[in-house]
């Protein structure tokens, strides 16, 4: 295949050789006009073509669909080529919503670093509401709150006895008049 010759034009100049060829006399095999045909693509096409010998049998795949793929496969590489130059393009230069002053719109670019500023901003304030959240969430440990529990049963005393350190429930005197 030439350089800046396209699947199709690849596709007429190797027919046209064959059927010469086969008017002489020579006669082919499937797989041996695919081979030629794959054997004849530059280095660029050496993915695909790795991909088409392991994947096909190449006996029973005929011309019209080799070269069916290959056509295929270059759309594929075209509308890639596309996308990447486009997303090039749309990285340096963002637009803002239009905004409405006095029946008037006006549309205002900004660079790449608002952008990535407004983005910094809203994390930020993300954090800062998961933050309070967390504050305020019922299945907190409370340090302090232990040490009250801790503090209230030693300074109480017992409605049973009147004597400190314990409660009622736990009195020794009224455990052993229930016994």
């Amino acid at each position: 295949m030439n350089n800046g010759e396209s699947i199709s034009d690849f596709q007429k100049r190797f027919t046209h050789l064959i059927n010469h060829l086969v008017d002489l006399g020579r006669k082919f095999e499937k797989e041996e006009l695919n081979l030629k045909v794959l054997q004849c693509l530059d280095r660029s096409w050496q993915a695909k073509v790795t991909a088409i010998e392991e994947s096909k049998d190449l006996t029973s795949l005929t011309l019209a669909t080799l070269f069916g793929k290959l056509r295929e496969h270059k759309q594929k590489l075209h509308i890639f080529e596309e996308n990447e130059q486009q997303n090039k393009k749309g990285k340096g230069v963002s637009l803002k919503a239009l905004k409405s002053t006095k029946g008037k719109e006006v549309c205002e670019e900004s660079s790449f670093e608002d952008s990535e500023t407004e983005n910094f901003n809203l994390l930020v304030k993300k954090f800062r509401k998961f933050l309070r959240k967390k504050r305020n969430s019922p299945y907190k440990f409370n340090k302090k709150a232990n040490k009250k529990e801790e503090a209230s049963t030693s300074s109480c005393n017992c409605f049973e006895c009147g004597k400190p350190g314990h409660i009622k429930v736990e009195c020794p005197n009224l455990l052993k008049k229930q016994r």
